[in-house]
């Protein structure tokens, strides 16, 4: 049969940010294959298993020749743009975005064992003695966040769990 597969690409930023990151860039480190399986019943309740899967390729406008060269100011139009822009369309950075508040957000892989310098880390069960809370951000227009916070007994806060809804 014919070998079916799709490939698409994408910039940061936009309508759909937040799900492609969520579902290709911080779901695994670049280059790795992701699978996924699911089950699923047909109309007869039988067992019907379905797999996936999907990998990150990461590149950037520099690996882009032809556009390169077909359009010399376009790094330059790219660099004039402001920061969050900037950052996001020259170097293809995910965690930066226009609107973002917290412009030291990092996400490094490199210190999630260590925890330095990075905003996201591996993930780890919280011990049963530290301090858990709950806080809601109303948003400023529609959108709400919810976040879980767990602080440890040198009084470092995480943000364990998050939920965002529109109503």
């Amino acid at each position: 049969g014919t070998r079916v597969y799709m490939r698409a690409t994408a910039n940061p930023g936009g309508v759909g940010h937040a799900w492609v990151k969520d579902r290709f860039i911080t779901a695994a480190p670049p280059e790795t294959p992701i699978t996924e399986e699911r089950t699923i019943l047909d109309p007869d309740g039988k067992k019907i298993q379905v797999k996936r899967k999907r990998i990150f390729i990461p590149s950037s406008v520099f690996d882009n020749k032809k556009l390169l060269e077909n359009d010399p100011y376009y790094l330059d139009n790219l660099a004039m743009l402001p920061e969050a822009e900037r950052k996001a369309l020259l170097y293809g950075s995910w965690d930066s975005f226009s609107g973002q508040v917290f412009k030291e957000w990092r996400n490094d892989p490199e210190h999630y064992k260590d925890r330095k310098w990075t905003h996201v880390i591996e993930p780890f069960r919280i011990p049963s003695y530290w301090r858990i809370w709950r806080g809601y951000d109303y948003g400023f227009a529609k959108p709400f966040s919810v976040g879980w916070y767990a602080a440890d007994e040198n009084g470092k806060i995480y943000r364990i769990r998050e939920y965002y809804g529109c109503t």
